[in-house]
């Protein structure tokens, strides 16, 4: 049956280009209602013969029917679009319709509902249900439903040909001119001296002759201050004899790192003078009350 599936096809094909009518091919009707085989057998046919009667569209024979239903293994169509599109591609028609049927809890009322899909995948009717009321049997409701919703369907407006969008023509984009900025100037290398042995040794004795005059700056402050704290008069408690010997003790730090920041700081001057060739420095060595005092000006 498969193998005789195309030529079916081409035949439905070849008869509806012929006719000028759409072709469509419906899927079997889901039934939503515990019926028997008979009732269901009945109202299918009820369906085709419903499709076949209008002139408008051609439907295929029932052996085509057959060979594309069963080609198609399918049994989503009531939810997925892509199923009732490889029913038409299968069927060789431009649409494929799902139908179905269902009644309410209380059998009183029964409800079609049905959409049209074409080759494309996309929707030529969108879901459609329609309800009438239960009066007789359930088959003539059904068939009743049936009825109205082919016919709300309007499935003799269906074009009988699919147009195809043509494919869009992207215009190549202009061409763009990029200009790149000149590099900035390199900036000639920077012409390196070395410094003499003697100018580092300069600069290191400065650097000695900062520290220790900051350390007898700062022991001579702290002496003078703990100092302010003792009697005028010398006379000392015995409480008050630890913080005069680290006045003591402090003055004599202030006092040694003072004469090492001189002496430093000379050295400092006598090296700077001596790696340069131009004496120009001048050191200033000022004593106060609360310690001493650093001065080294000068061009190195």
């Amino acid at each position: 049956m498969n193998r005789l599936l195309p030529y079916t096809v081409l035949l439905v094909a070849a008869s509806a280009m012929a006719q000028g009518k759409p072709t469509l091919a419906d899927y079997p009707l889901d039934l939503k209602v515990s019926v028997g085989g008979d009732v269901g057998k009945e109202l299918q046919d009820h369906l085709r013969m419903t499709l076949a009667r209008s002139r408008s569209i051609l439907v295929i024979t029932g052996s085509d029917w057959k060979a594309a239903t069963l080609a198609l293994k399918r049994q989503d169509c009531d939810v997925r679009d892509e199923c009732l599109q490889q029913l038409a591609s299968k069927a060789g028609t431009l649409y494929a319709l799902y139908a179905s049927v269902e009644r309410n809890a209380l059998g009183t009322e029964i409800t079609a509902t049905g959409r049209v899909v074409n080759e494309d995948g996309a929707q030529a009717r969108a879901p459609i249900r329609v309800t009438v009321k239960k009066s007789g049997s359930f088959v003539e409701a059904a068939k009743e439903a049936l009825g109205e919703l082919v016919s709300k369907l309007d499935l003799e407006t269906l074009p009988a040909a699919i147009a195809k969008a043509a494919p869009a023509t992207v215009k190549p984009p202009d061409p763009v001119m990029v200009v790149q900025p000149l590099p900035p100037p390199v900036p000639p290398p920077a012409v390196e001296q070395a410094m003499s042995g003697q100018r580092i040794g300069a600069w290191v004795a400065l650097g000695g002759a900062v520290v220790c005059a900051g350390l007898a700056a700062g022991f001579g402050f702290s002496s003078a201050a703990q100092r302010a704290t003792l009697p005028q008069d010398g006379h000392l408690s015995a409480a008050q004899v630890p913080t005069q010997q680290a006045v003591n003790q402090g003055a004599a730090i202030a006092l040694g790192t003072g004469i090492a920041a001189v002496a430093l700081a000379g050295a400092s001057a006598g090296l700077f003078v001596s790696s340069s060739g131009e004496p120009t420095s001048t050191l200033t060595l000022s004593l106060t009350p609360n310690g001493a005092a650093l001065l080294l000006s000068g061009r190195f």
